[in-house]
């Protein structure tokens, strides 16, 4: 897999002598890396940079909420970038990361959901939206849409519905690509 193409777990594409994002209890795992010129093609909710890679980190954190201390970092210059070693967890170990965390490529479609909260509960709204999300909706992973929180973007959802991290970020933060105010939420069944 070339650096700097997008992709899902793995050994991120980082910039040299970067800082593995860590907390108190461990390494964060690497989640996944956009390239946002593979992006361009596609309407999003809100304009991105036509390059540059956004790389995305989770912290499994115990004792405090999922998602503490994650990080998300655009980079500017992905041609500066060069393959990185993970930094493993000693609470999963290496065998966690070869089993769940192994680099996989990402395929992009165009997709659009309908966020059914607002909506009045009908037999024919419910038929329209199954049919509606069957034909544009089907998706693993889901960037750059709505979020349950007003004033918010989902930057990222990763991972199936009963097992989803969603990275959550102000969406006049990411109009600047400031993503010191993430919001991280992981759901799991």
């Amino acid at each position: 897999m070339p650096v700097g193409r997008s992709k899902f777990c793995g050994e991120p594409d980082l910039p040299r002598g970067f800082q593995w994002p860590m907390s108190c209890d461990g390494p964060c795992h690497f989640v996944a890396q956009l390239n946002l010129a593979e992006l361009a093609l596609f309407e999003t909710a809100h304009p991105l940079p036509p390059d540059g890679l956004l790389s995305f980190f989770f912290h499994d954190a115990e004792g405090h909420p999922e998602g503490a201390n994650s990080v998300v970092y655009y980079f500017s210059e992905p041609h500066h970038l060069e393959r990185t070693a993970i930094s493993v967890d000693p609470r999963f170990g290496e065998e966690f990361h070869e089993e769940h965390l192994y680099s996989r490529c990402f395929s992009f479609a165009q997709a659009y959901v309908i966020e059914e909260d607002e909506l009045p509960n009908s037999f024919e709204l419910r038929s329209f939206i199954d049919s509606f999300e069957f034909h544009f909706g089907r998706a693993t992973h889901r960037l750059f849409g709505a979020s349950q929180f007003d004033g918010f973007l989902t930057l990222g959802s990763f991972g199936e519905w009963s097992d989803r991290i969603n990275f959550l970020v102000p969406i006049f933060d990411f109009n600047v690509l400031d993503f010191s105010m993430l919001e991280v939420e992981f759901h799991c069944s």
